[in-house]
């Protein structure tokens, strides 16, 4: 078992070992098309719980990436109220 923080580095480990990895469609998808992976036919069994916001510890951000932080945050709310 290996634990490797980087995609990149998952994706060099899949293509160059007999590894197995659980990683999102949105990653994979041109390696499948390409027939370079294949999907196993495993079934996660639940939901994966939502993405959190982050951003580095005393940085101010610019005034474009909080009005976007904030069109995310207003958008998570509205669609919680449905």
């Amino acid at each position: 078992m290996v634990e490797c923080a980087s995609i990149f580095a998952t994706l060099q480990l899949l293509q160059n070992s007999d590894a197995v990895a659980m990683l999102p469609e949105s990653v994979v998808r041109d390696y499948l098309r390409a027939q370079l992976f294949v999907e196993l036919p495993v079934e996660i069994g639940k939901r994966l719980s939502g993405f959190g916001l982050l951003r580095r510890k005393f940085e101010t951000l610019s005034e474009p990436a909080e009005y976007f932080i904030a069109l995310l945050r207003k958008c998570k709310y509205s669609a919680a109220a449905r």
